[in-house]
């Protein structure tokens, strides 16, 4: 999960029609309906040349695993010590209810056009009949439809681009409102192919 933020911040640095705002759209007082995430190591579905088996403890994994542990609503990951040690992931992350679920992060560190913190969102189904989650398919929330580059040449070359604002969203393609941030969810959906999964896949690191 922290190479997606990363990801995510490069892209949201280029300008490419991601959903952000400087302050926080949710707190904890929207928290209601959010999904529960079961405890335990979550791992990034990303890269099929990156052969992970799950039955070893971490400490055994390839360096080109991605993943994460959560445990009691935090969220940790690799140190770049001795593996498996970890440290507390710097985003602020926070999910949201619905039934297109939304998880707000924070990056903390500045970088981009404001000073301070940044804030994007992604989304992602929101399961009903409650239990705990055990993977979870997400993806960004745009702040409008995008153009879409026919050749091979230019996807390569040019960044994306908003083609329409959605309603509700400013020329910084920031919302006005949760409710626009919703609304932008169901049409931000990418082809299922494109979605950043996760899943769990063991209670303890060794």
């Amino acid at each position: 999960m922290a190479r997606l933020f990363a990801c995510l911040l490069i892209l949201l640095l280029g300008g490419c029609g991601m959903a952000v705002s400087e302050k926080p759209m949710f707190t904890a007082a929207d928290t209601a309906g959010a999904p529960i995430l079961a405890d335990g190591v979550w791992l990034m579905k990303d890269d099929p040349a990156c052969r992970v088996d799950v039955a070893l403890p971490v400490s055994r994994w390839p360096a080109c695993a991605s993943w994460v542990e959560h445990r009691d609503g935090q969220w940790s990951e690799p140190s770049g010590g001795t593996m498996p040690a970890i440290k507390p992931l710097e985003n602020d992350i926070l999910f949201v209810g619905g039934k297109i679920g939304l998880m707000q992060v924070g990056f903390n560190d500045g970088g981009t056009e404001w000073d301070g913190p940044t804030y994007m969102f992604m989304a992602f189904d929101n399961p009903a009949g409650g239990g705990k989650l055990k993977s979870i398919a997400l993806w960004p929330v745009m702040c409008g439809t995008m153009i879409d580059y026919k050749g091979a040449a230019e996807q390569r070359n040019a960044m994306p681009v908003v083609k329409q604002r959605f309603p509700g969203f400013d020329e910084k393609c920031r919302p006005a409102s949760q409710d626009v941030l919703r609304a932008a969810a169901a049409p931000s959906r990418p082809h299922p192919s494109k979605m950043l999964r996760f899943r769990w896949v063991r209670e303890r690191l060794d």
